[in-house]
């Protein structure tokens, strides 16, 4: 909510805790703290995700539980073709899937490694990746001031425990920590906690301003929709009353995207999205579709784009046989969706298993308990010709 103000404690609460629980981080809205965001999950071995608004929200958290639901590579260790380097992170955090970057600095007057060798554990086994070098264009590219901000991160990572106070070792560290910093900072011009930079014009004599100070406000920047100023997605013009004293007001309007648009609304949202996977997005879809209690409850947006009707789905309610009272219309937008996700998107497995588990622990608890069933026939099976037989998706 903005309001946290010593992410240091935090950052050492998360890394205290990080042989048992991995943390995740999510940056929401125009002014996340992206320092806090990003650090938390540094110290918990996790990963992060900021969602800017106007941003569809489940593509990224789907990323996030690809990570969460799998295991990391732990003890990962790259051979520098056998020399001896300092690499930063020291201990990189690496997902299947996802790109992680290390730098490190070698000596150049030897000749440099063709091929590297990454080594790590993935679920107890031991694997390994051999790692062909390649050249880039330094001049557009800054290696060593890449390198350097990644000392800096996990020197100030390092710092985090160390403020100063408490013992002589502690104020030892915090003070070497910080010379450290400084020192890099100065040397390769990169920002840190420590260091700033001002730039100051040198001027002739002739041309140097004399006279009296004169105070100028200068206004700061504000985040995007913070104090009714700007707008995440749009601006609401509203007019006040004729006794207010103003003649309009400026209300910040925002959005994360949501299932409930209309059927031509997705469609050209899906044909707008230059790049993106159309099936992706249906997929994105059903998934937003999700009760609190787990199942997935069908709108009439989406059943169109499915080729059904909420009328198809309350028959099929109707003519189901179930022990007890129940809400039928949602057992059976459940299985039908549940249904299309495996008939229709088996090729996405990887991307909708995850969110999906809670919905299919939900229907299969459910199952067990209540015995839907059409003609004689488990509901789950029959829902799985009629799919066949009747739901076509543009793909």
């Amino acid at each position: 909510d903005g309001e946290v103000a010593d992410e240091a404690a935090v950052f050492r609460l998360v890394h205290e805790n990080r042989a048992t629980t991995r943390t995740f981080a999510v940056g929401i809205g125009a002014g996340g703290n992206e320092y806090l965001v990003k650090g938390s999950a540094r110290a918990g071995g996790g990963s992060s995700e900021s969602i800017f608004p106007g941003e569809r929200i489940e593509p990224k958290i789907l990323r996030m539980f690809e990570k969460l639901t799998g295991d990391g590579v732990e003890e990962v260790g790259i051979t520098w073709g056998g020399r001896s380097v300092k690499a930063y992170p020291e201990a990189p955090v690496v997902f299947f899937g996802a790109p992680q970057s290390v730098f490190a600095r070698i000596d150049t007057t030897k000749r440099r490694p063709r091929r590297l060798r990454v080594k790590g554990k993935y679920r107890g086994s031991e694997v390994e990746w051999d790692v062909d070098v390649t050249d880039v264009d330094s001049s557009r590219v800054s290696i060593p001031a890449l390198w350097a901000r990644e000392v800096i991160r996990s020197l100030e990572d390092a710092g985090h425990g160390a403020t100063g106070k408490g013992t002589r070792q502690a104020a030892r560290k915090a003070r070497l920590i910080r010379e450290r910093v400084v020192e890099v900072s100065k040397k390769y011009g990169v920002l840190s906690r420590f260091t700033s930079y001002v730039g100051v014009e040198k001027r002739p004599e002739k041309d140097r301003v004399k006279g009296e100070l004169v105070l100028r406000k200068v206004p700061a920047l504000v985040t995007v929709g913070w104090h009714g100023f700007g707008s995440v997605v749009g601006t609401t013009l509203a007019f006040a009353g004729p006794d207010s004293g103003v003649d309009y007001m400026l209300a910040p309007t925002m959005s994360f995207g949501g299932p409930r648009l209309s059927r031509d609304v997705r469609r050209e949202r899906r044909a707008s999205a230059a790049g993106q996977d159309a099936g992706a997005d249906l997929v994105m879809d059903i998934l937003a579709l999700q009760q609190p209690g787990g199942g997935l409850r069908l709108d009439a947006a989406l059943a169109a784009e499915i080729g059904v009707t909420l009328g198809d789905v309350e028959a099929i309610a109707k003519r189901m046989r179930i022990a007890g009272r129940a809400d039928r219309f949602l057992i059976a937008s459940t299985a039908l969706l549940l249904a299309v996700l495996a008939e229709r998107f088996a090729d996405m497995r990887r991307v909708w298993a995850g969110p999906v588990h809670k919905t299919r622990k939900w229907f299969d608890d459910l199952v067990e308990e209540k015995h839907p069933t059409i003609d004689g026939e488990p509901l789950d099976a029959w829902m799985q010709r009629f799919v066949a037989a009747n739901v076509t998706i543009e793909r």
